[in-house]
């Protein structure tokens, strides 16, 4: 029988193994194979370290470009993006942020400059910098329409 002290102590370490795979950019599912837990518990650990406000994160990022390097739009249904995506302002540092590809490709398939993007998940914000550098106009949230 494992008591609290040993259990604490495997915990601790099954902790800071997750935070450094993380901090190597290694996906959630690949981490939750390996270490054999489920993505539930990878964001508390995540939360309990980081906390989950993305202004209190310490690094800053100095925009380079604001456009990704060689996009072409997806023709088909099927899209795999082998890369998260780093210009602008995206960062993958924050867990709920999701690939900019994605939104990239919805605002350019189903609006026009200057046409209204309604993002009423308003998360980390990845829906809106894309319709802004797209030259869309950006409505956020369902509370104000």
């Amino acid at each position: 029988m494992i008591n609290k002290k040993t259990n604490c102590k495997i915990n601790s370490e099954l902790e800071r193994a997750i935070l450094k795979e993380k901090a190597k950019g290694t996906p959630d599912i690949k981490i939750g194979n390996k270490y054999g837990v489920n993505l539930k518990y990878i964001e508390r650990v995540i939360t309990k370290a980081k906390g989950i406000n993305v202004s209190a994160l310490k690094t800053s990022k100095e925009i380079r470009t604001l456009h990704p390097k060689d996009f072409q739009e997806e023709r088909t249904t099927i899209w795999s993006f082998k890369s998260r995506g780093n210009w602008a302002t995206h960062s993958g540092e924050y867990r709920g942020n999701w690939s900019p590809y994605i939104p990239r490709n919805v605002v350019l398939k189903y609006s026009n400059p200057g046409e209204t993007v309604l993002d009423y998940f308003c998360g980390a914000g990845t829906t809106a910098v894309e319709a802004k550098l797209l030259g869309r106009k950006i409505k956020v949230g369902l509370d104000t329409l």
